[in-house]
């Protein structure tokens, strides 16, 4: 059922009920709201794609992408985090995460406008993960 969603133009996320045997295509990556039911199960089409590259591989670490900040967020506790939510922010192509104060920037470039070496940073490009948008 999740194969035949995304043929459907504007799917970027599912819903499959268990009850009633269905999946329903969404066209916000989030929903309106999140609601824990134990009858249904949602997923956002980006995790689906297939994973180009380890997060090891892909994290730079040391590095701080800088001059395409379009949003920060204090106290975001790990750095998988920090990835996962710019996996679920429109326009968030990469991320770059300080261990130290725990905040998470998200880029509108995959790369940052430009890079800096900065200790206690850490830097990805969502890309490399294969978390793009079908």
């Amino acid at each position: 059922a999740v194969v035949s969603t995304q043929s459907t133009g504007d799917c970027v996320a599912v819903t499959y009920n268990k009850a009633d045997k269905n999946c329903y295509p969404k066209n916000k990556r989030n929903g309106d709201q999140v609601i824990a039911y134990s009858d249904v199960v949602s997923v956002n089409m980006m995790c689906l794609s297939a994973n180009r590259g380890e997060m090891g591989r892909c994290t730079k670490e040391g590095i701080r992408f800088t001059d395409s900040v379009f949003e920060t967020a204090p106290n975001i506790a790990t750095f998988d985090l920090c990835v996962a939510r710019c996996a679920n922010l429109d326009g968030c192509e990469a991320v770059s995460y300080d261990t130290n104060s725990r905040t998470c920037e998200a880029h509108n470039k995959r790369l940052g406008g430009s890079r800096t070496t900065q200790s206690g940073w850490k830097s990805l490009n969502i890309y490399c993960q294969g978390l793009q948008h079908f």
